[in-house]
């Protein structure tokens, strides 16, 4: 199965090159398509993947939005375009290592639902998040579970693993499609972005 992966970007230019570099050797023998989505960025972002690393990796593709329209707008822009079966994103800063994203394509061939975390202790993060943005991830997973409990209670953590916990609606539509990987943003959680 093809993976697309999105990385959206704004004014990255100073961050997006070493995760470019390491998702580009990571997904070079890959089938996989690599979608950078440059919105409403001034700095050099745009130019950077397009001379810098396109002509190294030819399987990673450039979209530019002149004006700014968000993380959100940025990736719903890059779904439109993505030609893969399982499509991912993971943002222009490498918090998130290749390594954690194959790990996790790997175990969507497994039963159950797949959710990663950073809040084990043995995930390995990156870049540190501002107070406010870790405090509102916190409320967060505290509200989501409850919502999300009448389709399905699974459990799985994050360096991937998966639950073979069958799910209440199973025997009913389902709600969440093969291959599709689910990240929740609220509002306001988005700084420095």
């Amino acid at each position: 199965m093809k993976l697309t992966l999105l990385i959206p970007a704004y004014n990255e230019a100073d961050r997006i090159r070493s995760t470019l570099e390491v998702y580009g050797q990571a997904l070079q023998f890959q089938d996989a398509e690599l979608i950078v989505i440059v919105n409403g960025s001034q700095d050099r972002t745009e130019h950077l993947v397009q001379q810098d690393f396109i002509p190294r990796f030819p399987f990673i593709r450039l979209i530019v939005i002149s004006e700014k329209v968000g993380k959100g707008g940025a990736l719903i822009r890059g779904l439109s375009e993505a030609r893969g079966d399982i499509i991912a994103f993971t943002d222009a800063d490498g918090s998130t290592p290749p390594a954690a994203l194959l790990d996790l394509v790997d175990k969507l061939s497994e039963p159950g639902i797949l959710i990663g975390s950073c809040w084990l202790s043995h995930s390995v993060i990156g870049t540190s998040q501002p107070l406010s943005r870790r405090l509102a991830s916190r409320l967060a997973n505290r509200l989501v579970p409850t919502s999300l409990a009448s389709i399905c209670s699974c459990n799985a953590n994050w360096p991937a693993e998966t639950s073979a916990a069958p799910c209440p609606s199973a025997s009913g539509p389902s709600l969440i499609p093969s291959g599709f990987i689910l990240t929740i943003n609220g509002p306001g959680i988005s700084f420095g972005y």
